[in-house]
């Protein structure tokens, strides 16, 4: 960086904290020409300084991609022989699942969980209720390319009592308790605006996204409050595309992990 060394940079980038410090300083503000000599010396230093962080910044992300590539180099054949097996096969392979395992430990744990038990608004990915379907096809397109699920607000066309209204129908449908006068006044108000996307019988719909509404799994919360706040104010779930951070053979073996997760159930 024209010839400043590292050392004079982080010197400047503590005299920087230093003046930025001093600036908040009462006594200084109030003291004209310090102050406007305080401003000078800021304003060159955080030119510097800002240099200095982008070039680190690009340094950080060099070096992953170098370490990367020396990975790909290393793991990059094992991957290809794996590519070649189909999904099914790789759940007997104890080999396979490791790799797919530790894949999933780096991109996915953190919402999942390590367990891959999910969490609120985070699918379980060990049980049958898949919300876009369990086959490996579709699990490797969820993976690659993403998913966007949205549950449109409800509130402003139904009102307070016809979203609770909805909300104890759509209890009733997975046998949750429910108040049978909401549940009567609810059920047309379902046929009306909610089986576009659940289906008359509330057992959603893969295609779309739109999760069976007769099982005992929630994704949020089977309570009341939470039913009818989804209801009301809708919901948007994002599943980030992974095939720009992933190549293809690394996605196989993924798909491969997380289809084995729910074959014993």
């Amino acid at each position: 960086m024209d010839g400043i060394t590292f050392q004079k940079l982080r010197d400047i980038e503590a005299r920087f904290a230093e003046v930025e410090a001093a600036m908040a300083d009462p006594a200084i503000a109030q003291d004209p020409h310090a102050y406007q000599k305080l401003a000078r010396e800021s304003k060159e230093a955080r030119t510097v300084v800002e240099r200095y962080r982008a070039y680190k910044e690009a340094l950080q992300e060099l070096a992953k991609v170098e370490e990367m590539a020396r990975a790909d180099a290393r793991y990059g054949p094992l991957y290809a022989a794996y590519a070649a097996k189909p999904i099914p096969d790789l759940v007997n392979d104890p080999k396979a699942l490791q790799m797919g395992q530790r894949l999933f430990a780096n991109n996915c744990a953190q919402c999942h969980g390590s367990d891959a038990r999910g969490g609120v608004g985070f699918p379980n990915l060990t049980d049958v209720a898949w919300l876009w379907g369990g086959s490996p096809e579709a699990i490797r397109t969820t993976i690659a390319e993403g998913r966007l699920g949205i549950m449109p607000p409800w509130g402003p066309v139904l009102g307070q009592q016809g979203v609770k209204d909805a909300a104890h129908y759509v209890m009733s449908l997975s046998g949750l308790a429910a108040d049978s006068i909401r549940v009567a006044r609810g059920r047309p108000l379902y046929e009306k605006n909610c089986v576009a996307c659940h289906g008359p019988e509330g057992k959603g719909n893969q295609a779309l996204g739109a999760p069976n509404l007769t099982d005992k799994t929630w994704l949020f919360s089977a309570s009341e409050p939470v039913i009818i706040e989804t209801i009301s104010k809708g919901r948007n779930g994002v599943m980030p595309a992974h095939k720009n951070l992933l190549s293809p053979e690394k996605i196989h073996l993924l798909t491969g992990y997380v289809y084995s997760l729910s074959q014993d159930q």
